[in-house]
């Protein structure tokens, strides 16, 4: 057989993943690694460009924002704690950081904004395909 020969005009050969339930065999490698078929796919993907969505760029700059207001609230309470409150500092620190973390991802937040946008007729799209 070729090297070169397409897919499928390969015969007797298994290939990854295989699943022989009965008889016996021999068999002899033939490529691994990058040299396989998974091993060209991959580097095929891995040479693929990402393109990010204007959807995908707005709730990047949604979460950077957020994320900002966020940390900042939460450097003024602890200011405020520690310096008018006088509480411990390392304890205060933890609360506010135990209550950081639930307020909620930012998937979360945009589960609830996507049908928000679909009744004002903006063209959006699930999460999932998104991700």
């Amino acid at each position: 057989m070729a090297e070169d020969a397409a897919l499928g005009d390969r015969h007797s050969m298994l290939w990854s993943g295989t699943l022989v339930t009965q008889g016996t065999a021999r068999g002899l490698v033939v490529a691994t690694g990058q040299a396989t078929e998974i091993g060209r796919i991959g580097g095929l993907l891995a040479r693929v460009e990402q393109i990010t969505t204007p959807l995908v760029q707005q709730m990047d700059h949604f979460a950077r924002w957020l994320s900002f207001l966020i940390l900042l609230a939460a450097a003024l309470l602890l200011a405020y704690a520690y310096f008018v409150g006088h509480r411990d500092f390392a304890e205060t620190f933890m609360v506010i950081l135990r209550r950081t973390d639930e307020t909620g991802s930012l998937s979360d937040i945009c589960m609830v904004v996507t049908p928000i946008g679909r009744r004002q007729g903006l063209p959006v799209f699930d999460l999932h395909a998104v991700e």
